[in-house]
């Protein structure tokens, strides 16, 4: 899970001057953000409807990803919000 943060660049996302997720720097063509439809530039800003408001919230991001678990992501693209649903094959 570590090695994925660092691969990704994972950093804090501001909203209105407040913390309001992670941003994604960058997503490699192999990794498992893009193939489930993220790209480089995303901002995460909640997991099943629970709104990441720190370190800890991203990691576990990570660790549901890596798991396996069905998993709702609402992040934001460019100036529009949407929400990806990952479940587990």
């Amino acid at each position: 899970v570590d090695e994925l943060i660092l691969e990704v660049g994972a950093l804090p996302y501001n909203r209105f001057g407040k913390h309001a997720g992670f941003r994604i720097e960058s997503v490699s063509n192999d990794s498992i953000l893009k193939k489930i439809g993220l790209r480089s530039r995303d901002a995460i800003l909640a997991i099943n409807d629970i709104p990441i408001k720190d370190e800890s919230q991203a990691h576990a991001f990570f660790e549901k990803i890596a798991e396996g678990e069905k998993v709702y992501i609402k992040y934001r693209r460019r100036a529009r919000t949407s929400t990806i649903e990952l479940v587990p094959i």
